[in-house]
């Protein structure tokens, strides 16, 4: 194989990964990002009728992934029906603070929101191991490794053979 064509195929082979990779990404990924940043949006707030709207929009993000994306070493901290109840939770305790609030109870209020900023963070940490887990998931992978090995392929095919090279030393 001549180097231009094998500098060819492996850069149509690259181009073919990289939308691949972009679009598990976007699809993928991504919302799990945008769910993160809007938990993270509710830990910055101080009143937890707003804590509890972006609380909802991350739910409503993560509502569309089922089960466990680690599909090897599985714990309870990788399960999106885990983190899916936590944040279902966690939106009625913040209904219950809302509630609070209005009766004049501060303390218990203020106590509330704390501990709902510590929820928030443990949800925030499993999401972003979740993350890494759905990025790399068994298909994707599995795309992964044939194109570097057709990469690999290309490569050894674009070396001149030995027989070629002695001959052309003498």
């Amino acid at each position: 194989m001549s180097r231009k064509k094998g500098l060819a195929i492996i850069t149509l082979l690259l181009i073919v990964l990289g939308i691949i990779t972009y679009f598990h990404w976007i699809n993928n990924v991504y919302p799990l990002d945008v769910a993160i940043g809007e938990l993270i949006r509710a830990k910055s707030c101080s009143y937890a009728s707003r804590m509890r709207a972006y609380v909802y929009k991350a739910y409503t993000i993560i509502r569309r992934y089922k089960g466990n994306p680690a599909w090897i070493f599985q714990t309870s901290e990788t399960s999106f029906e885990a983190i899916k109840n936590d944040l279902y939770y966690l939106n009625t305790r913040l209904n219950q603070l809302t509630v609070l609030r209005l009766s004049n109870k501060m303390e218990a209020y203020n106590q509330g929101l704390n501990d709902a900023r510590l929820s928030i963070d443990a949800v925030i940490d499993a999401l972003t191991k979740t993350k890494y887990w759905v990025l790399f998931n068994p298909l994707y992978t599995a795309i992964l490794i044939a194109f570097l090995m057709a990469i690999i392929l290309v490569v050894i095919n674009m070396r001149e053979p030995k027989v070629i090279r002695i001959a052309r030393e003498m």
